[in-house]
């Protein structure tokens, strides 16, 4: 069985939290992204994106952060950083095909990676970080095991 990420906005970290033990996140504007984890493949993408080092991607306070988690940790809720939903929320079309090009080509993905398939979630991602700064949101992930 494979993990569902389901990437969402919410105004705090305890109502991030409360999405847990919600059933559906379709009220929160929810983007479900295939296969594609907070961690590292979002990581290696704010690199990309921000022209920051990995590490120093990772060295930020809120990247993936765990903010809940159920008893055996089946699902877990962690933060996305600000400087990634700031970088996403700047993006432009013609950034994203290249840093999805860039992207798809990381260790992360194998080498089978859809250039294509990432440019639309990467344009996806940039309407949700959109929607949420202009609400004073941030960005969270819901993982489902």
């Amino acid at each position: 069985m494979s993990a569902v990420f389901e990437y969402f906005a919410a105004n705090d970290d305890a109502t991030a939290a409360a999405a847990l033990e919600l059933p559906s996140l379709g009220a929160l504007g929810t983007l479900e992204a295939k296969g594609i984890e907070p961690a590292v493949q979002l990581g290696t993408l704010e690199a990309l994106l921000t022209g920051r080092t990995y590490d120093e991607v990772t060295e930020d306070a809120r990247h993936a952060k765990l903010v809940a988690a159920t008893p055996e940790c089946e699902a877990v809720v962690v933060t996305l950083s600000d400087g990634l939903t700031r970088a996403l929320a700047a993006g432009e079309p013609e950034v994203f095909a290249r840093v999805a090009e860039q992207w798809a080509r990381t260790d992360e993905f194998d080498g089978e990676a859809d250039t294509e398939g990432l440019t639309v979630l990467l344009e996806d991602f940039c309407a949700l970080a959109r929607q949420a700064l202009q609400c004073g949101r941030r960005l969270y992930c819901r993982c489902v095991v």
